[in-house]
């Protein structure tokens, strides 16, 4: 019988030396990594384990999307390329420009068959001489794209990098689109691409199913309200499920009245607007069968209510008219109360609500004046999840008892998050959450001298893994090891984060490990900052003067 020298494709290869490590057969992966030319190092990383984690990583990724490219080249056992449903552009553009992505993992990557593909760029010289030679990450993830989406044939989902200056799409695009006639879900790094209307129109007839659309960013660019609006309304009638923005796109009422050409199957709108969009808001009141929706105001604070009284109006019909409403997130929007307050004894049935801002009070509610939708809240007895982030400046006394109310009415929570919104909570507030949210999974609360009272209730929430206390707190060793003492069996994990303790009275760093220590022993940890007030403020130049 003749013997044959045919040798084993570079991706089996590497799933044989996982295999071999996983059970610990060092022996025979020694002798691969003498015989081998091809492993690209496969059998040594499987050897050297945990000795470069953080490269042996990089260098499995690394291989995989070998792999998927060699497979384009039918130089694979299997043809991986085929069974992509979706094409990560991310994922490869990250990997190619990891600092970790380089030595024995480039070289071997960019060996062979796909040596074609070692693109570098022309670096200038310096002052200081020639600088480090860089990969073209750009041109070398245009290339693959292109192979991978001729055999990619029922690709469903296409991601592009996000990265300054990375634009691929609005050229790939043109060249890739026909192939993609199962394309569901685009998501664009810069929607300018959207600007060039042939592009939209080849777009629109070569992918009939596609229903997704995700946009990154769209920075000052007249087009993009309009191009946008033309791409709503040239997608076939009720064909948009989804559309979701991240951070300024340009959006404005144009774009906001045509995405209500898809008012019967959009489901999920997560849309970022600046001073442009927000007059477009009252203009989406015909999308009514939206399960999920966020509203991010990328310029507060617009107070609706005196600056677009047309719009507040409209928001606040539109939010009563949203049976099928799950997940609502207002970031930004001062107004978020008002707005909400009559939803909220209506038709408005959540399961997650978040109102939120950024560290700035001019984005977030005022609590102090929003008694009326606190009121509201105990409606909303399906919540699961709520995220309230708001200025108390005022809120103590009847105003805290009235927001602890509330929220005490709201039995079903898993997770609370009052970052900012509990500055004024004592510990007659938390523990009477303790006692009327039996499910909680998760607890952020800011407080005002919250102490042992709190830790001795804790206990209670049989499901808690997560607790964070940002305000002043005075937590001793002794309330710690009665509560650790007292956990359950579903408290196992509970990891406390103590970010701000009173430095008068704090925990000795003998005891802050003897409390680490013990919730070490139920699978949990403790984060335990304290913040001596000498160094917390330093004075500066001007002080003095």
């Amino acid at each position: 019988m003749a013997s044959s020298n045919q040798q084993l494709p570079n991706d089996l290869l590497h799933l044989i030396c996982v295999e071999l490590a996983e059970t610990l057969d060092f022996s025979t992966l020694y002798r691969c990594a003498l015989a081998s030319i091809c492993g690209g190092g496969s059998e040594t990383a499987a050897v050297e384990g945990s000795f470069s984690e953080g490269e042996s990583i990089v260098q499995r990724w690394s291989i995989l999307w070998r792999s998927i490219i060699l497979s384009t080249q039918d130089k694979t056992l299997y043809p991986y390329a085929q069974y992509l449903r979706v094409l990560d552009l991310r994922d490869l553009y990250n990997l190619l420009d990891d600092d970790k992505f380089r030595g024995k993992t480039l070289n071997y990557f960019f060996s062979g068959d796909l040596k074609y593909l070692h693109m570098m760029l022309d670096t200038p010289v310096s002052k200081r001489g020639p600088r480090r030679p860089r990969l073209n990450v750009q041109s070398i993830v245009l290339s693959i794209a292109d192979s991978i989406t001729k055999q990619a044939i029922k690709l469903e989902e296409l991601t592009e990098p996000v990265a300054i200056g990375v634009d691929l799409l609005s050229n790939g695009l043109k060249q890739w689109s026909p192939r993609l006639h199962h394309l569901q879900v685009i998501q664009l790094s810069d929607g300018k691409a959207l600007a060039d209307y042939a592009l939209q129109d080849l777009l629109i007839s070569s992918c009939p199913v596609l229903h997704r659309v995700e946009i990154y960013r769209w920075m000052n660019d007249d087009r993009a309200d309009p191009s946008l609006a033309r791409f709503f309304s040239k997608l076939p009638t009720n064909t948009l499920t989804e559309f979701q923005n991240e951070s300024e796109c340009g959006i404005g009422p144009l774009a906001c009245e045509a995405l209500c050409t898809h008012s019967k199957s959009l489901t999920s709108l997560h849309l970022a607007v600046g001073h442009v969009g927000i007059p477009g808001l009252g203009k989406l009141k015909h999308l009514t069968s939206l399960q999920s929706l966020a509203l991010t105001d990328l310029n507060p604070p617009h107070p609706l209510e005196t600056t677009q009284a047309d719009v507040f109006t409209d928001l606040v019909t539109w939010f009563q008219s949203l049976p099928d409403l799950r997940d609502l997130h207002l970031s930004g929007f001062v107004s978020a109360p008002s707005l909400l307050a009559p939803a909220l004894t209506s038709h408005l049935t959540l399961h997650k609500l978040q109102i939120n801002g950024s560290d700035t009070s001019s984005s977030l509610y005022p609590a102090r004046e929003a008694q009326p939708f606190h009121l509201a809240l105990r409606h909303q007895t399906s919540l699961r999840s709520l995220f309230l982030a708001a200025d108390a400046e005022g809120t103590y006394g009847d105003d805290a008892l009235l927001i602890t109310d509330s929220l005490c009415a709201l039995t079903q929570l898993t997770s609370l998050n009052l970052t900012k919104l509990s500055e004024y909570f004592t510990d007659a507030h938390v523990t009477r959450l303790c006692d009327n949210l039996p499910l909680l999974e998760e607890l952020v609360v800011d407080g005002y001298d919250v102490g042992d009272k709190t830790l001795g209730k804790l206990h209670q929430l049989g499901n808690l893994k997560q607790v964070t206390f940002s305000g002043s707190t005075g937590f001793t060793y002794r309330a710690f090891k009665g509560l650790v003492g007292r956990l359950g069996e579903g408290n196992w994990g509970l990891s406390v984060d103590v970010v701000n303790p009173r430095w008068e009275g704090r925990m000795s760093e003998r005891e802050v490990e003897g409390v680490r220590g013990m919730l070490g022993k139920v699978g949990g940890g403790l984060v335990y900052v304290p913040i001596d007030p000498a160094l917390a403020y330093q004075p500066s130049d001007s002080d003095s003067d």
